[in-house]
């Protein structure tokens, strides 16, 4: 059995009746169900922050796409070809012992 930590939470007369019930249905300690409930509460808060994160990741993206839809670039070379060519030649340079 895992260890509990002791914890007090205050109730409305009516949850602690419904929790009651639902101990009482299935044969589980009013904890058992409060812990099970607290479990997915907690999963589903999760669950809706990583949500909310993507999607606040997806709309600064859209922005960004935006953005560059709306201003021209200042630069119009290749620049992934022109690192290459840099990388290539310092290897050769380096091959060269130079």
């Amino acid at each position: 059995m895992a260890p509990y930590c002791r914890a007090q939470v205050l109730l409305e007369p009516e949850q602690r009746e419904r929790l009651r019930e639902i101990a009482h249905r299935e044969e589980r300690s009013v904890s058992d169900v409060v812990r099970t409930i607290l479990d997915a509460g907690l999963k589903a808060l999760a669950e809706e922050n990583a949500d909310q994160r993507r999607a606040d990741r997806l709309a600064a993206l859209d922005r960004l796409a935006a953005m560059r839809r709306s201003k021209p670039y200042a630069y119009h070379g290749d620049l992934l070809a022109e690192v290459r060519a840099e990388r290539d030649a310092d290897f050769e340079r380096i091959w060269n012992g130079e």
